[in-house]
């Protein structure tokens, strides 16, 4: 026999918020500081409420009921402060790793040009120095 359905339907309890939220509040303040600016410019720059911005600012007896920005806001505040969203986030990228792909493409660029060479953008590898040759054009005597 097959026992009956229940009718009651279990909640899961939510899941707290993410450790970069927690990252973000303690960041906003010294970032703001740090720019020369304050709260209140920030909510009109938003158009919210200073009290909205402190809400995010505050550390919450519960976990799970964290106030915090949407993307929109997230853009704009990243634009008002002059910070990458990683940095206002609190995350960090090597500077190595960071400038992998940016040196990588710059020597595409740089061979394709030395080569006289179409620029192949899907393409990793950079032509070897010495490869190619390319001839002297003669001046014209006057």
């Amino acid at each position: 026999m097959s026992s009956p359905k229940s009718t009651k339907t279990e909640k899961k309890p939510p899941a707290p918020k993410s450790r970069h939220w927690a990252t973000f509040r303690r960041g906003l303040r010294p970032l703001l500081d740090e720019k020369g600016k304050t709260q209140v410019q920030l909510a009109r720059k938003l158009g919210i409420s200073k009290q909205a911005i402190r809400a995010w600012l505050e550390e919450p007896k519960d976990p799970l009921k964290v106030r915090t920005p949407n993307i929109e806001y997230l853009l704009v505040i990243a634009d008002f402060l002059e910070v990458s969203l990683d940095r206002l986030m609190g995350r960090s990228i090597p500077a190595d790793e960071q400038l992998k792909p940016i040196r990588a493409f710059a020597l595409q660029v740089a061979g394709a040009l030395k080569a006289k060479l179409p620029l192949d953008f899907d393409r990793e590898a950079v032509p070897a120095k010495g490869k190619t040759k390319s001839k002297k054009r003669k001046r014209p005597r006057e």
